[in-house]
């Protein structure tokens, strides 16, 4: 009859930051915004991981995380905190869709 509560306490920093490298990097990290395996993943303040392009994209519109809404600081765009230990997109299948801006660069003849 009586349920037992799961009792929670408040994850600090250090306790946050080993969760985070315990998780297996050797894996594909998706992108909760393009939905696709992660290309240059960068992890926010917050902890959470997105494409390098993605945060950019989002930041430029509102600078919010795209699941929290915890502010992302404009240093976060100059100075990305890049996840290393991920698998070496550039050798993927080329049947994968890939979202890349082009730069638009003019030869001059």
């Amino acid at each position: 009859m009586a349920e037992a509560l799961e009792v929670t306490t408040p994850i600090d920093g250090e306790e946050k930051d080993k969760m985070l490298q315990s998780q297996s990097l050797s894996d594909n990290i998706d992108c909760p915004i393009c939905l696709q395996s992660c290309i240059h993943p960068t992890r926010l303040p917050c902890g959470h991981i997105f494409c390098f392009l993605c945060v950019k994209g989002v930041a430029s519109k509102n600078r919010r995380c795209a699941l929290c809404r915890r502010d992302i600081p404009p240093e976060c765009l100059e100075h990305p905190e890049l996840v290393r230990g991920t698998q070496d997109l550039s050798t993927s299948s080329g049947s994968e869709i890939r979202w890349f801006y082009e730069g638009r660069n003019e030869v001059e003849a």
